[in-house]
């Protein structure tokens, strides 16, 4: 590379990290995280990998979710925050190492984003305007503002690179293993968002293949490139599946459940965009959602002269805005799988993406005809992110107003106990459905009397005191999620016992003693302990293939010639 290109990607890096820093203006002005919505799930998962040793994987939740052994970190995935984990580790600042993980992780959104765009269109002001649109837009700042959904918000880093990589896939062009590490990344950060996107690849795939008029090519990559997603994500899916097809009872990812899709109505939709507002009904944002309309009914007058990539573009920003609103009959799917993304709103991360790169192309082609467009570039970006801080501005107004719970250094690692709401979790056995307020209060039943106990949390074990007033024939019935009897080992007084799995989905153990000293322990499976293997093998090799593609092309053509030969 030459260092005239180098020192250019320097300052648009320090262009990225200068912006990302001043979306940090809630801290340096509150010195806080509002306790909204996703926050005490979130920084549960946080201060159980805290509490964890080093090197050692939380299978159970003891220290959050009420301490009644959720297995949420096998379901919801982690890889992403250790980050975040070694920044608190080390300097004991939760919040403001949240503060600089997420600008941290602004600046990477901006450069993939940057990168991905650039691997397709080869222009690098479309692929830089792409990058500050996407990584600063009203939808994935509220992410992290007002619904403090911190997977969603790591997962959006990733996103670009599925859909650019998707794109290469198509053209048969050796970038195509961007997918890869896409829906990897994305996968590492948050499951129902990945679901979206394979379901929306799937779709556009099965119509790529119908044009192709290199099927069987075509066919072949998406089967090479699925394989090796796969495998490279092993370290995550391969436990969480082998979890769910072990849970007795069957799994329930959450409390909350809904027969279909929701979505807000039209009215809303269209109040909250013209206010530029986002707080409590998601879209893609007002600046992204009407200049992408514009742009997209601009494409369609002159769609003889628009190439087909951004025929495409806008044909997808439409999808995406339909399948936010009820317009979208998602009532078909009523009580289908597809019923596990909640909320329609989601779609809004898919239309954020493609209204980007539409604006910033609207926006070159423009600029191309004026002098000192630099300016018109900076007028843009001024604009669309200071109609975002507006946003921001209004969530903090909301929530102050309303006195939301807040989240700061002092009480992180107690944020259950700040916000005074009973603490409820996620990923339980389907058996304790009925049952999840009282296991939320840690009630046990002894003798068949309710009782309310607490137990001593330990590391991927809990610990329980229990005197009762019989000798012998004691049922313990314990506030403490059992998904099946392979993988748990009980001790009563230091002595293995056998256990049942309660009508509530907990343990059940028999005592013939007053005085109990109860260990619940888990004991990871060849899977839990042995998949990360997969994944690290795999990823050797595909840097070895990037390697040799990249740094060997002599000794490729050379290899090309033998195999002929």
């Amino acid at each position: 590379m030459k260092r005239s290109q180098v020192k250019i990607n320097l300052v648009v890096i320090f262009i990225y990290l200068i912006l990302a820093l001043i979306f940090d203006y809630v801290l340096f002005k509150y010195h806080l995280v509002w306790g909204s919505n996703d926050a005490k799930f979130h920084i549960g998962r946080i201060n159980e990998w805290l509490a964890a040793p080093t090197g050692g994987f939380p299978f159970l939740s003891t220290h959050s979710q009420s301490a009644v052994g959720s297995q949420v970190n096998v379901f919801y995935p982690s890889q992403m925050l250790q980050p975040l984990i070694i920044l608190i580790k080390v300097f004991q600042h939760p919040v403001t190492c949240l503060f600089i993980y997420a600008t941290l992780l602004s600046v990477l959104t901006a450069i993939l984003t940057d990168y991905a765009v650039f691997s397709v269109i080869k222009d690098r002001q479309l692929s830089f305007l792409t990058a500050v649109l996407y990584t600063f837009s009203a939808y994935r700042m509220m992410d992290f503002y007002q619904q403090f959904d911190l997977g969603e918000f790591i997962a959006l880093t990733f996103l670009p690179l599925v859909f650019t990589g998707f794109y290469h896939m198509v053209k048969h062009h050796n970038e195509k293993w961007q997918i890869v590490f896409g829906l990897t990344g994305m996968l590492f950060s948050h499951v129902v968002l990945t679901f979206l996107a394979i379901l929306f690849l799937v779709a556009l795939f099965l119509l790529a293949l119908l044009r192709s008029s290199k099927r069987q090519q075509l066919l072949g990559d998406g089967i090479l490139l699925g394989v090796c997603t796969l495998a490279l994500s092993s370290v995550f899916w391969l436990p969480m599946i082998s979890h769910q097809l072990t849970t007795i009872s069957g799994l329930e990812p959450t409390y909350w459940k809904e027969s279909v899709v929701t979505t807000n109505s039209l009215s809303v939709i269209g109040q909250n965009l013209l206010r530029n507002r986002i707080l409590y009904f998601h879209t893609p944002g007002t600046f992204l959602t009407f200049s992408g309309l514009i742009v997209s009914v601009s494409i369609f007058i002159h769609y003889r002269k628009m190439n087909s990539l951004w025929m495409t573009t806008a044909l997808l920003f439409l999808l995406t805005l339909w399948l936010i609103t009820p317009l979208f009959p998602w009532s078909l799917f009523k009580n289908t799988i597809i019923v596990v993304i909640q909320m329609a709103s989601r779609f809004s991360a898919f239309a954020t993406f493609f209204a980007s790169g539409l604006v910033a192309y609207g926006i070159t082609r423009v600029c191309n005809n004026i002098q000192g467009r630099q300016i018109f570039y900076f007028l843009t970006i001024i604009l669309a992110c200071g109609m975002t801080l507006s946003s921001i501005q209004d969530v903090a107004n909301e929530y102050t107003a309303n006195q939301i719970p807040v989240v700061t250094n002092q009480n992180f690692r107690q944020f259950s106990a700040i916000d005074h709401r009973q603490e409820s979790f996620d990923y339980f056995p389907h058996k304790s459905r009925p049952f999840v307020s009282e296991l939320s209060e840690s009630t046990a039943i002894i003798n068949g009397t309710a009782q309310k106990i607490v137990g001593q949390s330990q590391f991927n074990a809990i610990k329980y005191h229990i005197i009762t007033t019989q000798s012998r024939n004691n049922q313990l019935d314990l506030p403490f999620l059992n998904y099946n009897r392979t993988y748990y080992q009980v001790k009563v007084n230091g002595k293995k016992v056998p256990f049942q799995i309660s009508r509530r989905g907990t343990f059940l153990i028999k005592t013939n003693q007053r005085d109990n000293q109860i260990q619940i322990a888990y004991r990871p499976s060849m899977i839990d302990r042995y998949s990360w293997l997969i994944s690290a093998i795999t990823l050797i090799i595909l840097m070895g293939y990037y390697w040799f593609l990249k740094s060997k092309p002599k000794s490729r053509r050379e290899l090309s010639k033998l195999v002929k030969a």
